[in-house]
């Protein structure tokens, strides 16, 4: 009768078994998926904003002017604006070194040459303007729901920021001017280069 012998299994080589070491060793710590699983990528910052477009023009000269209002679907709740105080309308001004705005495009959003200049704000958050040579650029915001006031009201405060914080000639305009009385709401408003204000503080 014929045996059968099992045969043992044939020995590992050395550089089998330190494979399969570290191969367990990473299996262990869990680094063996980290390397298999690609680095998620950081999404950037989104924008600390839900305004949306309302509408926006070009003028005789080639300058765009954009209006920016609140998202409805986003906002949770009505603004209400503060009660007008008894010293409001000082419009106390601080100037920033960030999300500065060209003195020359500031000028022109606040001299006058909107011909809605006696269009009432109602839910418009901010307006911003952008000149021919798409480089300069200024917007003025303001914080609160302004219904009832006019455009026209955004200019002494405006005009306040702009000659404390830079001047026409300046490239380098950002500020917001607090206690400002718009028709009798007591806010805020800015002048800087982006339709969010002028700074996050």
């Amino acid at each position: 009768m014929e045996e059968h012998i099992a045969k043992s299994p044939r020995p590992s080589s050395p550089i089998m078994m330190l494979a399969q070491s570290f191969a367990l060793l990473l299996s262990t710590i869990g680094i063996g998926q980290a390397l298999a699983t690609p680095l998620a990528v950081a999404e950037s910052p989104a924008q600390d904003s839900d305004l949306v477009v309302m509408y926006e023009w070009i003028d005789d000269e080639g300058a765009t002017f954009t209006v920016y209002g609140v998202d409805e679907s986003t906002e949770t709740s009505p603004s209400e604006a503060n009660p007008l105080k008894r010293r409001c309308g000082s419009n106390q001004v601080q100037c920033y070194g960030n999300n500065v705005a060209s003195g020359w495009a500031c000028e022109y959003l606040l001299s006058g040459r909107m011909f809605f200049y006696d269009r009432p704000i109602n839910d418009h958050r901010s307006i911003c303007v952008l000149m021919p040579n798409h480089i300069d650029k200024c917007c003025v915001s303001w914080a609160n729901d302004l219904r009832g006031a006019k455009v026209a009201h955004l200019v002494n405060a405006g005009m306040k920021t702009l000659n404390q914080c830079g001047g026409v000639n300046s490239k380098t305009v950002s500020g917001k001017a607090r206690d400002v009385n718009l028709n009798g709401v007591c806010t805020t408003q800015c002048l800087s280069n982006r339709a969010e204000g002028c700074n996050n503080n």
